[in-house]
């Protein structure tokens, strides 16, 4: 983000270049691949110095209501809010359908999106076949929450997103930090706690708050959408072949903290992957998330618009120490580190078996998602000793579950039916 974009500053801005020095790769087996990436991944930073005032007030319009959801007839606000850490998240709120109104009988509900996505993923088809929409058709309460690093939550009071610090972080942070954040704004606004839908990624920072049992001081009830704890049963050769080859730590050695895989380096970093296997990555989105059955291909160009969006890649490394360890774990930051942050050698589990035994879950998986695979599922769900319900989908891959174009049939209203039961 441009340094003119970010509002409100208090103090002068002092710009320094911070330059990363180049690593030399451990591994000259793979030097013809990740050799030429990594030179173009030379990462630089802008530090700033200062910190912005925030008003906790709304921020409308704004970029996601207008060009998302009022453009379709809904009322559409937007609220800002600051983690313990500093980092400014945006929460947009659909508060009731069209020619409807607000009243204290609508329950909230708050959906969390996927990795490499913002809240966009919720409202990117039309009313009919976007979940955020259909929920506040029948009378929810819609909050859609924006993780950090997102295009919607890019600010931190000290750090611009240009900055090296900016990026420290993985899902364990949205954990700790940005998730409690924004459910209570949604309790202190509405005085009710909320019903929670996540996907993916959105699933996995569930899946550790409720081992800590806090969530369920805002949440009464989740659904989780292509639900992962474990990932080392995924069966997408491309994230595998990235996964044991470690080239997530190459990345973070040589410098580079933001992942952003629509860029020049990444993508011809992702090329040379690609060329190792037999696909040769023919079709990305398949390699990646398996055979999507209910995507509408024509709209492809408008999701582009917004995804993907950028990470850190020290969350990528997260996740792709999952796959490696086939554990449900805090980062693993080495022996030496772990010791000093977690008291222990090894990273600590978040312990599935410690959820709350009445806690009402849905978790809804796809036949062919090549990321939430059934095998790791079905571990998940051995783990679990709370109330939950399956619904399974076999023609479903990974994409399906926020982009399917028969959403209202195939996962609306069986939401709907958990929710009324529970």
């Amino acid at each position: 983000m441009l340094l003119r974009e970010i509002n409100e500053l208090t103090t002068a801005i002092s710009v320094m270049r911070i330059v990363a020095a180049d690593i030399p790769l451990p591994w000259t087996l793979w030097s013809t691949v990740f050799l030429p990436a990594m030179l173009l991944l030379t990462d630089c930073a802008v530090k700033v110095e200062g910190k912005m005032q925030l008003k906790a007030e709304l921020d409308a319009p704004s970029v996601f209501c207008n060009e998302l959801i009022s453009k379709f007839g809904y009322p559409c606000e937007e609220r800002q809010v600051i983690t313990d850490d500093g980092y400014i998240l945006a929460v947009q709120r659909i508060p009731h359908g069209i020619q409807q109104t607000l009243t204290s009988t609508r329950q909230p509900v708050f959906l969390l999106h996927g990795l490499l996505q913002g809240g966009e993923a919720w409202v990117l088809n039309s009313p009919e076949q976007s979940l955020g929409f259909i929920l506040a058709n029948v009378g929810y309460d819609v909050w859609i929450g924006n993780l950090r690093g997102t295009r919607w939550s890019s600010k931190h009071m000290s750090f611009t997103n240009e900055e090296k610090g900016y990026w420290n972080w993985s899902w364990d942070e949205h954990v700790a930090f940005d998730l409690p954040t924004m459910l209570k704004l949604v309790y202190e606004t509405t005085g009710s706690s909320a019903k929670y839908i996540g996907y993916s990624q959105g699933t996995i920072i569930f899946l550790a708050a409720l081992s800590q049992s806090w969530v369920t001081q805002y949440v009464d009830q989740a659904v989780l959408l292509s639900p992962i704890a474990y990932l080392n049963h995924v069966t997408s050769i491309l994230i595998n072949t990235a996964a044991k080859t470690s080239f997530d730590q190459i990345i973070l050695d040589a410098g580079v903290v933001e992942l952003d895989v629509t860029s020049g380096p990444v993508v011809e970093l992702i090329k040379k992957l690609c060329a190792m296997m037999v696909s040769n990555c023919a079709n990305l989105m398949i390699d990646l998330t398996g055979p999507n059955c209910c995507i509408n291909n024509s709209r492809m160009s408008y999701y582009e618009n917004y995804e993907p969006q950028s990470t850190s890649t020290k969350n990528i490394a997260h996740l792709a120490q999952m796959v490696r360890s086939g554990k449900f774990c805090k980062y693993d930051h080495g022996a030496k580190e772990n010791f000093i942050q977690y008291g222990q050698v090894d990273p600590p589990i978040y312990a599935l078996s410690k959820a709350p035994k009445d806690f009402p879950l849905l978790l809804a998986y796809g036949g062919n998602d090549a990321l939430a695979d059934s095998i790791d599922v079905q571990h998940l769900i051995s783990e679990l000793p709370c109330n939950y319900q399956r619904l399974y989908l076999p023609k479903y891959a990974h994409m399906d579950f926020p982009l399917s174009t028969s959403t209202n049939n195939d996962i609306f209203e069986p939401i709907a039916s958990f929710f009324s039961k529970n």
